[in-house]
C-alpha cells in the first residue's frame, strides 16, 4: 500500500510511503474460539470478515504512516514547513 502526500493545487508529490501489506488468514469453523479471545491479547489479530485485507492490517498500515512522517517531520524541518504552509485543505492524501 502506498501513501502520497501531493500537493492539490500543482499535483506534484510532496512523498511517498510505501508499506508491504503481510498476513495470513485461516478460515474455518475451529477458529472462531481463537478469534474471539486473542484479540485481547494481541494487536496484530482480529477476527475480521473481510477476506481481503484485515481491519488490523490497515490499522498497523496507518499507524506506521503516522509514525513514519512524525519522525520525517522531526528530522527533515523543510517537510513540516511545508505541511504547516499548504494547510489541510492543499494537501491530499
Amino acid at each position: 500500500m502506498t501513501f502520497t502526500l501531493m500537493d492539490r493545487e500543482d499535483k506534484k508529490i510532496i512523498r511517498d510511503y510505501s508499506y508491504p501489506i503481510q498476513g495470513r488468514r485461516i478460515v474455518s469453523w475451529l477458529t472462531i474460539p481463537f478469534y474471539l479471545v486473542l484479540p485481547i491479547f494481541s494487536d496484530s489479530v482480529d477476527g475480521g470478515v473481510n477476506f481481503e485485507t484485515s481491519n488490523v492490517s490497515l490499522r498497523m498500515l496507518v499507524e506506521a504512516f503516522e509514525a513514519d512522517l512524525a519522525k520525517d517531520c522531526l528530522e527533515n524541518p523543510e517537510l513540516l514547513e511545508i505541511l504547516r504552509n499548504k494547510g489541510n485543505e492543499s494537501i491530499e492524501l
